[in-house]
């Protein structure tokens, strides 16, 4: 993972996986876009995921929202057993632009999380999304630019 300026959150996940604490859910928030995305996808590396069982999500090309559809592939995606790795990965990245159904497809996934699954929803507007889902989500807050 990289160390930039929110060392801290990289201490605080190097200290959740030494004491198997990991969370099925994380919100990032707060500072740089690619930063967040990079710390992302750097968990997902440090924990050796392979790329197979990882999910990247954003709105769809010439689309301004993050469909059902989308949502529905990264519930099936995360019901299968990984391919070679100990996690299944998805990354929701600007998860404030899912409709309403997206969200309501992914909040059962939040209350019925399945095995060793990692879903972080990366958002510049956190207050955007519902509270049922940010209630199942723990809050990663990176420090702003």
């Amino acid at each position: 993972m990289t160390e930039g300026k929110n060392h801290v959150i990289l201490d605080f996940f190097k200290k959740a996986i030494e004491r198997k604490k990991l969370a099925h859910g994380y919100l990032f928030w707060g500072g740089d876009y690619q930063e967040m995305k990079d710390m992302a996808f750097g968990l997902a590396d440090f924990l050796k995921t392979n790329p197979f069982d990882i999910l990247y999500i954003v709105p769809e090309e010439n689309k301004k929202e993050i469909s059902i559809d989308q949502i529905r592939k990264a519930r099936k995606h995360l019901s299968f057993s990984p391919y070679n790795s100990v996690y299944k990965f998805a990354i929701i990245d600007k998860a404030e632009t899912m409709n309403s159904e997206a969200a309501n497809a992914l909040l059962k996934t939040l209350e019925e999380p399945q095995g060793n699954t990692i879903l972080i929803l990366i958002s510049s507007k956190p207050e955007i999304l519902p509270k049922t889902i940010l209630s199942r989500l723990q809050e990663v807050r990176f420090k702003p630019v």
